[in-house]
């Protein structure tokens, strides 16, 4: 199975109107990262257009070193522009994403755990690439 790799350039937003693919929450290990906090960046983002994931938290711990979480069929509600210290809500978001038999939206989140590095090349060790590609190889 091939794996097709995306990157957003900076100033994008998640999109909203995209199904039917898998889409990756980099996520701290503790699913939602500061959502209840202060938290404003790509995960925190994700958790207040798509709210229901906040739910997530109740009952998911900490993601071990070869777990992740898969989240079926979130609605987002939320319009938003800028991203960390611009980031503001724009308005009410009207969801048209196909839904499934269940009624659910075609959506797949994964969140996965990625570690940081401090050094660049860290991340290319066997054992380290090991876990990572576990992880997104769900």
């Amino acid at each position: 199975v091939g794996i097709a790799w995306s990157g957003l350039p900076q100033n994008r937003k998640i999109k909203h109107d995209v199904y039917l693919s898998l889409q990756v929450d980099f996520a701290n290990k503790f699913v939602g990262g500061g959502v209840t906090r202060s938290g404003l960046v790509q995960e925190e983002i994700r958790f207040l257009i798509n709210p229901e994931l906040i739910v997530s938290r109740l009952f998911t711990e900490a993601l071990d070193h070869n777990e992740c979480l898969i989240i079926t069929g979130t609605e987002q509600y939320s319009i938003y522009e800028g991203y960390a210290d611009t980031y503001r809500w724009v308005g009410s978001c009207n969801d048209q994403i196909p839904r499934d038999a269940w009624q659910r939206h075609n959506t797949e989140i994964v969140a996965i755990d990625a570690l940081p590095f401090r050094r660049y090349l860290d991340q290319f060790c066997p054992n380290n690439l090991k876990r990572e590609m576990n992880k997104v190889s769900v």
